[in-house]
């Protein structure tokens, strides 16, 4: 696949594992590197894909930290060093826009993950851009569809869209395109 729009969205799809998480059966951890997906029309697809994606955000994973500066805290001139311990990591929130297709079946996939309420195995898959004459990046992890993915922007002159929300619970492996 030959480098189109490089360093733009164009192409990019945000797939789900077709192979759904079960209580007694989790969706397993993120690969390091992952396996990229494959999609319809492969005789046997990995994935699916949530069509018609406008837009999409994705996560700032970030350490939170606790204050632990004192009295005998070191001073640095006139000033007292903060000083902090790493307390947790935040997996981050990735969210997408795109148009309302209700048929698709990526996006009663993400209804049905709503209503499950388990966390899904998701891959980012992104075209080439320059330097990758092959295929793009492909960023993996495991999420829950945090917000119920209903039409979010209804209006008679342009194309109804909706929101889906993902709360990460893992970090994002990443495969380096070629």
């Amino acid at each position: 696949m030959a480098s189109t729009k490089s360093g733009t969205g164009a192409g990019a799809v945000l797939c789900m594992s077709s192979v759904v998480p079960t209580l007694a059966v989790p969706a397993p951890a993120p690969t390091t590197p992952p396996v990229k997906y494959t999609l319809a029309p492969a005789t046997t697809p990995t994935g699916l894909a949530v069509l018609q994606l406008k837009d999409f955000t994705m996560p700032s994973q970030k350490y939170k930290f606790d204050s632990t500066t004192n009295t005998s805290s070191p001073m640095q001139g006139l000033s007292v060093l903060e000083e902090n311990v790493l307390t947790t990591l935040d997996p981050g929130e990735a969210s997408f826009t795109g148009v309302l297709n209700p048929s698709d079946p990526g996006f009663v996939a993400v209804q049905a993950a709503y209503v499950s309420g388990l966390p899904q195995s998701f891959q980012v898959q992104l075209p080439p851009i320059a330097g990758q004459a092959t295929t793009g990046n492909v960023y993996e992890f495991l999420a829950w569809v945090s917000e119920n993915p209903l039409p979010m922007s209804i209006d008679a002159g342009k194309a109804i869209t909706f929101k889906l929300s993902l709360k990460l619970c893992s970090f994002v492996t990443v495969l380096t395109g070629s």
